[in-house]
Parts: C-alpha cells; structure tokens; sequence
C-alpha cells in the first residue's frame, strides 16, 4: 500500500465516522486505520505513531485525562448555568466513553502523528513546525463545519483550539508519544461531548456547541493564561538549556 492510498483511506475513514456520529464509526476507523498503518510502516508503526502503553505512561494518562475532563465540564456547567441551554446525561457512559476515547486516538494518530513524522524533514525548528499544525488544526475545524454545517466557528473557538493543540504539541515533543497528548484531547471531549445539547426544545448540533462551549467569552481568560503559562514554562527550559 503506497502512503498516498494509506492518508487516502484512513481520511475517508475518519470523514465516514464523522457522519452521523456514532461510537461504532470511531472504533471502526480505529481498526482501519492501524490496519493501514502496519501496511504501510510495517515494524515502525509502533515508531511513527508514538504509541508505547508502559506502566510508565498509563498512570500519566489516566491522571492527565481525568483532571482535564473534571475542570473542562466545570466549566461547561458554568457556561450552560447561564443560558437556556440543556445538557442531558449520555445514554449509557460506556458510550459516553467510547466515542471520545476513539474520536481523540484517530485524529492524534492521522494528524498530529502523520504531520510531526513528515513535517521534520522540511521544517526542522519544533516551534514552527507546532505552531502551524495549530493554525492548520484550528482552522481545519472552522472548514470543517462550514462545509458540513455551514455555520461559521467564531474567534474564542479558533483561539482556544489554538492554544489547546500548542499544549498538546509540547507534550508530544517531550514524550515523542502520543499518549499524553492524547489524554488531554480525550479528557477535552470526554467533558465536552457528555450527552447532548439543547435550546427551546431544537438539539444543537456539533459546530452550535463549539461556539456555545468555546465561543463564550469565558474561554477567553482561561485560555491567555494558558498560553501565557505555557510560554512562561517554554522559556525557563531554554534559560536551563543554555
């Protein structure tokens, strides 16, 4: 299988899990994709996708997912409390948990994985490179629902999915694994898709949640001091570096 059949498939594949969402579709493309993966990397599938499930990671994973799935639906309720929105409970937390937990693994190991393995061979500065997957993720998500949707993301959303996926990047620079990184967009959408959404009796589909959810005003100082913490921590290892 050339890599040019293997993104092919495995974006099909994505793009098919993304209709009409269902848990099934994500575990499906699961299978998909790292059956073309071992096609086409062979033994250095395990490299390239920076999986490695150690007892020295899985605890990392669990802590990192559970404390971001706990203060992002803190936050969910915070922004709901003050709107006519309804969130109701998921149908069974199997579900709940199945969905986000493959969603999360396939876009981590299709784009991140596949950008950060390819991209080196071009850009070399790890700063440039992370800063345009974020652009490129951030705003892939805004083309996304206007095409599917048409309905446009507004500016808090592209902000804080762009400093969501910078944090994401370092912890995938520091681990050259995808484990922890894929914590943190597990416990994101674990949060951030439990059950669904409604106003005045009409269920808010995906790109109505992203703007409601990350749209609000409220992402946005959460989201600067993020990026200004992750700045602050990013300098202080190059002073200790030098």
């Amino acid at each position: 299988m050339s890599k040019i059949l293997f993104l092919f498939i495995t974006i099909i594949a994505i793009a098919f899990s993304y209709i009409d969402i269902q848990a099934w579709k994500y575990c499906l493309a699961t299978i998909v994709i790292l059956y073309c993966y071992k096609k086409v990397y062979e033994f250095q599938s395990k490299k390239i996708l920076g999986i490695s499930f150690s007892k020295n990671n899985i605890l990392p994973f669990i802590i990192i997912s559970t404390i971001c799935a706990v203060l992002f639906n803190f936050y969910i309720t915070e922004v709901i409390s003050d709107s006519t929105i309804q969130r109701t409970s998921p149908l069974t937390f199997l579900l709940w948990f199945i969905q986000p937990l493959f969603q999360s693994f396939n876009e981590e190991v299709i784009f991140r994985a596949q950008y950060f393995h390819h991209i080196k061979k071009y850009i070399t500065h790890k700063a440039i490179q992370s800063i345009l997957f974020s652009i490129i993720f951030s705003l892939g998500h805004g083309v996304f629902f206007k095409f599917a949707m048409n309905i446009e993301l507004n500016f808090n959303v592209y902000f804080s999915l762009f400093v969501a996926t910078l944090i994401m990047n370092h912890l995938f620079f520091v681990t050259n694994n995808i484990a922890l990184s894929w914590a943190l967009h597990f416990g994101i959408n674990f949060s951030f898709f439990g059950g669904k959404y409604f106003q005045d009796g009409a269920k808010l589909n995906d790109a109505e949640i992203f703007n409601l959810i990350l749209g609000d005003e409220k992402i946005l100082v959460p989201s600067i001091v993020a990026l200004l913490i992750f700045l602050a921590v990013m300098g202080l290892n190059r002073l200790k570096a030098k």
